[in-house]
């Protein structure tokens, strides 16, 4: 997905095909100003509508392991997700100069993608805490200034998946969390 120099206009019911491969997963990207969290499922059901829409409780977390981040989810009526990040996907990383001012937190756009078709069901934008988004926000400047390979995170995090499952990563970020 990458550093957005001019912002895409999204919009529940475009299409993409990009986004049409038919696989379930979820794919997080920062753009120095805010997150971008996009989940792909095929078949969406009327419960997972729901789960994603505006009225439901939602939980993030996030732990480090071996340099990489793991952001997990928790949307009300739905399964719980995890997706890897760390600034060495990018050529050249957002910079996150400024923190949030007090009261205030990064802001976490949700797109909820039908990926048998490439359809963008949901849209959502929940704005974080500002304790969770200053936390992150240290946890990012680490990471900036140690060098992972493309290859090398892809097979940090098979390692990490043969060691942890979803839910003991979840377990983990408790200390990590923010909730509406």
């Amino acid at each position: 997905m990458g550093n957005y120099d001019d912002l895409k206009l999204f919009s529940v019911g475009m299409v993409d095909d990009i986004w049409a491969n038919g696989v379930d997963g979820a794919f997080m990207d920062f753009t120095g100003n805010y997150l971008l969290l996009y989940v792909f499922l095929s078949n969406i059901s009327d419960e997972e509508m729901t789960g994603y829409g505006a009225d439901s409780r939602f939980n993030i977390r996030f732990v480090e392991k071996d340099d990489i981040c793991f952001f997990i989810t928790k949307f009300e009526l739905c399964s719980t997700i995890d997706c890897p990040f760390s600034p060495c996907i990018y050529d050249n990383p957002p910079s996150y100069d400024n923190p949030p001012e007090e009261g205030q937190g990064l802001a976490l756009h949700i797109f909820l993608i039908e990926s048998t078709k490439g359809e963008l069901k949901c849209i959502r934008t929940i704005g974080l805490g500002h304790e969770f988004s200053l936390n992150w926000r240290e946890w990012y400047l680490q990471a900036l200034t140690k060098s992972i390979s493309k290859d090398e995170y892809k097979k940090r995090i098979d390692n990490i998946y043969n060691t942890y499952t979803t839910i003991d990563l979840y377990a983990e970020g408790k200390t990590r969390s923010f909730s509406i």
